[in-house]
């Protein structure tokens, strides 16, 4: 009850997909537990763990992040996205590199996402539980 989870249906949905199949997580310095220690969390989950991308990269991920989340509806809040960025209010300096030339800034979120999303097998990006903005 206290994190929000059955096992059965965290079972099944690791079952059906690996939660961070085709993801780049974006790690930012100052975020505990550490990179070093997210990073197999991370890959085992199927994801891509990174401490930094070049820049036409991350301008790159963040339009696919957008894209995404304009065609997705409420019925798709659970779809992953291209680019996930765990961060921290340590780290609140660098957040603006997360705003792609719209202006729209794609979700920032804590590392509780990373924790209780593999716990949960799930991540709702609907939700503003785990906005690092927020926490």
């Amino acid at each position: 009850e206290r994190w929000r989870f059955r096992l059965d249906e965290s079972l099944r949905r690791a079952h059906r997909r690996r939660l961070l199949e085709g993801v780049t997580v974006y790690v930012t310095p100052r975020v505990e537990p550490p990179f070093d220690k997210l990073k197999p969390l991370v890959e085992i989950a199927g994801g891509v763990a990174v401490e930094s991308l070049p820049a036409p990269e991350l301008q790159r991920l963040l339009k696919a992040t957008n894209r995404a989340m304009r065609s997705s509806g409420s019925q798709n809040a659970t779809r992953p996205l291209p680019l996930l960025v765990v961060t921290c209010k340590e780290d609140q300096s660098l957040w603006p590199r997360f705003c792609p030339p719209d202006g729209r800034r794609i979700p920032i979120y804590c590392v509780e996402v990373i924790l209780t999303g593999l716990l949960r097998q799930q991540i709702l990006h609907s939700s503003d539980e785990f906005d690092a903005a927020l926490s």
